[in-house]
């Protein structure tokens, strides 16, 4: 299945990754990569969409399955294909650290964005609504998901997931 990540710039990734669970609301898929820029960061990722949510989660591990932390994106427009996840990224996000810190990641470009035009006053909102809903609760948006990925029957991807 393919990962659509597009930018408000017209520019647009795609990721070639495994469905590991779908259903009406939701979708599980895993990608790995040996590649740079992403294996410096992580070998595997598992992302977690929902349609009609203005963020999604990257659960990532490294190349022994140990957990590097989750990565939340803000995000809008999730739309589920039958062989694709489309999105747009609204620049700002979110690292959590294996030991539960917040941190808020890409401020700067997204500063440059409102002040260059970049982004609508309704992606402000949303990205503004989500970081508050992020701050406080990220944690339980992380249990979310690993209640998810235990009703998706998914087998832990290594010694600390």
């Amino acid at each position: 299945i393919r990962e659509n990540k597009h930018r408000l710039n017209g520019h647009r990734q795609t990721f070639f990754c495994d469905l590991l669970y779908r259903d009406g609301e939701a979708m599980i898929l895993r990608f790995q990569t040996t590649a740079d820029p992403y294996a410096a960061v992580a070998h595997t990722t598992e992302g977690y969409f929902w349609q009609g949510r203005n963020y999604l989660i990257y659960k990532m591990f490294n190349q022994f399955g140990e957990l590097v932390g989750h990565r939340f994106d803000v995000c809008r427009d999730v739309r589920f294909g039958p062989d694709s996840v489309d999105w747009t990224d609204l620049i700002l996000d979110f690292f959590v650290n294996p030991s539960g810190e917040l941190r808020v990641l890409d401020e700067t470009e997204m500063e440059e964005a409102v002040q260059n035009g970049g982004l609508s006053p309704k992606d402000q909102e949303i990205i503004a609504s989500t970081r508050t809903f992020m701050e406080r609760e990220y944690d339980a948006v992380i249990q979310e998901i690993l209640t998810l990925h235990e009703r998706a029957g998914l087998p832990s991807p290594g010694p600390r997931a």
